[in-house]
């Protein structure tokens, strides 16, 4: 069973796995929407699916200008093992290269994201 789990994954979701811990730092707390759905607060460690990483964020807080932020997203470089795999096999070993690339379990974004919070007070 363990064997069958295993081999429906890229080595990208097992390892780094489909979703990432990101914590909007600001010297104020505020609240963090992504998509008009409230999902955290800033100073606060939110867990975010890697799919939703090209998704817009926005950070508020009454008496404060609305910040938008868009993650910074780059490759972890786990897929590279299953590319490495997918070559090795002359191409008959590749779908944990796409589902890892299918999930995005492939992406990395920075642990800490700080915002600055232009406030009237």
């Amino acid at each position: 069973m363990v064997g069958v789990i295993l081999l429906n994954q890229g080595c990208a979701a097992i390892l780094s796995g489909k979703t990432q811990q990101v914590t909007f730092q600001s010297e104020r707390k505020a609240t963090v929407t992504m998509n008009m759905r409230e999902i955290g607060e800033t100073n606060e460690p939110i867990r975010i699916m890697k799919s939703d990483f090209s998704k817009l964020y926005t950070i508020e807080l009454e008496g404060c200008e609305i910040e938008h932020v868009e993650l910074p997203i780059s490759e972890n470089g786990l897929a590279f093992i299953d590319a490495f795999f997918c070559g090795l096999s002359l191409g008959t070993f590749c779908w944990p290269l796409a589902i890892d690339y299918a999930t995005s379990s492939n992406l990395q974004t920075n642990p800490v994201i700080d915002v600055t919070l232009n406030c009237t007070d």
